[in-house]
């Protein structure tokens, strides 16, 4: 029976004579748990009770608030999670040739720490190892780093640099910007860098949390880039303006995500897709003009855009997807295309500022509450069948306009009453500006075409112009009516 005590005394951590605590690996190795006293200046010896110091343990020196330099030893090869979190003094670190992997959160708010230098000997960096070091302004990273984490650098708001060494097989850096060897990847751009940046010529992908917490305040995504991936410029708080180019193909989520003061975004003509979240939380947009090439609006994409006021699909989208547009409080004018076939669960819920809203003859079916608290929303414009849902509207105070002769129209739509298309009217007609035009009265935000003819006794109906009743009305003018005898024009829906 008298071992057991023997083998708990070997397993538990050991305080060593400078104040080190530790445990002795079954490698007959050192790793270093705690440190007892209270030294501005360390130096981690190599070896402990005769073993070699090769880790340096999970938090070991985590809040130490006196520690403002520390030396590691060539013995050390791994820095364990949060080493050195919060160390707030912390302003020097020497590290040597021998150590491989540092892990995650190491220099977690280790404010002071300004420059690091990595030996070649590392090939391993966690993620957020640098977590809300807004003191660091550069790094120098060795020629063996192989692996380095998406979110390494985020939430550092002072760095300037990223450089590589230029024998580094996987990495390379230019203007202190980290890319891939080939510079056809851009890896991480300082968080504290440049405040207008254009991605390089030759670049087709930015990586993962690339920008991501960055100071930028705008970006230009010049032609040749086809991929970005997840959380790109994810919480840029700067950046105002996003130029779009038209060779995006390949969407992340959440590439834009909480940058809450963008206002202005330009999606180039060629782009196919809006990925998921890609604006989510973005409270400062606007107005967003959606080119005609766009296919798919994916899940989140504009959530909780507070200021968009106006948002206009263009033809060839077929789907919105979950939560779209879904707590944009201030959007009060949405047209959908004729080519739209599902509007999806939430799509505009929450979207308080939405009065009227026209429903085209393509939509077969509505997801869940893809209307769900738009508190003003009274009056939908139905251009074709009803599409298939549940509890796809509320309030309770809305009526259901449908268009005569369209098929599965009765007395209610999911509860609500409905009632046939208002008949719009010509109002204020004459000559202006030496061509004719008129006011077209109706209900708001209903489309109305203007037909034209010279001849009634056998009449040839041409369509003009498709005129949307923005606020009840429109104003039509006709610029060759000059070049007629006689013309006569008619109101009809689409």
């Amino acid at each position: 029976m008298k071992p057991l005590p023997l083998l708990f005394l070997l397993l538990a951590p050991v305080i060593a004579p400078a104040q080190f605590t530790y445990v002795t690996n079954s490698n007959n190795t050192i790793t270093i748990t705690g440190y007892t006293n209270s030294d501005t200046t360390l130096i981690v010896p190599d070896t402990i009770a005769g073993l070699p110091v090769t880790i340096i343990g999970d938090e070991a020196f985590n809040g130490d608030s006196n520690l403002q330099s520390i030396t590691l030893p060539p013995s050390v090869l791994n820095i364990a999670h949060a080493a050195f979190n919060n160390c707030s003094a912390l302003a020097a670190v020497t590290m040597s040739d021998g150590l491989t992997n540092i892990a995650s959160g190491v220099f977690n708010f280790c404010s002071s720490l300004t420059n690091l230098v990595f030996p070649d000997s590392v090939t391993t960096l966690g993620g957020q190892v640098f977590f809300g070091c807004s003191g660091l302004t550069n790094i120098l990273l060795g020629s063996r780093l192989n692996t380095l984490a998406q979110d390494t650098f985020f939430d550092c708001s002072g760095l300037l640099a990223i450089n590589v060494s230029s024998n580094n097989p996987v990495y390379s850096s230019t203007g202190g910007v980290l890319f891939s060897k080939d510079q056809t990847s851009l890896v991480v751009y300082p968080g504290g860098a440049s405040s207008s940046y254009t991605i390089p010529d030759g670049v087709t992908t930015i990586g993962l949390d690339a920008f991501a917490s960055s100071t930028v305040s705008n970006v230009v995504v010049s032609d040749g880039v086809t991929t970005i991936k997840d959380d790109a410029f994810f919480d840029c708080t700067n950046l105002m303006t996003a130029e779009i180019s038209g060779s995006l193909t390949n969407f992340g989520t959440g590439i834009f995500e909480e940058c809450t003061a963008l206002g202005s975004v330009t999606i180039s003509n060629g782009v196919t897709g809006i990925g998921d979240a890609m604006f989510a939380i973005c409270q400062s947009l606007t107005n967003v003009n959606l080119p005609d090439s766009l296919t798919t609006i994916g899940d989140s994409a504009f959530f909780e855009c507070s200021s968009l006021a106006n948002i206009v699909i263009p033809e060839g989208v077929t789907n919105i997807g979950e939560a779209a547009f879904s707590s944009c409080a201030g959007l009060a004018q949405v047209t959908l295309p004729s080519s739209l076939v599902n509007i999806g669960e939430e799509a505009f819920s929450g979207c308080s500022a939405l009065a009227s809203i026209v429903i085209p003859q393509s939509v077969t079916s509505f997801g869940l509450e893809a209307f769900g608290n738009c508190s003003n929303l009274t009056t939908v414009y139905f251009e074709g069948a009803p599409p298939a849902g549940t509890s796809t509207f509320s309030p309770d105070n809305i009526i259901a306009y449908y268009l005569p002769g369209t098929p599965g129209w009765g007395a209610t739509y999911e509860g609500f009453p409905t009632a046939l298309f208002p008949n719009p009217a010509i109002l204020n007609f004459g000559i202006q500006a030496n061509a004719f035009g008129f006011t077209i009265s109706g209900a708001t935000n209903v489309p109305v075409i203007v037909d034209a003819t010279t001849d009634l006794s056998d009449p040839d109906w041409l369509p003009i112009q498709t005129n949307i009743l923005t606020a009840g009305t429109a104003f039509f003018s006709d610029p060759q009516s000059a070049s007629y005898s006689m013309r006569f024009y008619r109101l009809r829906s689409p």
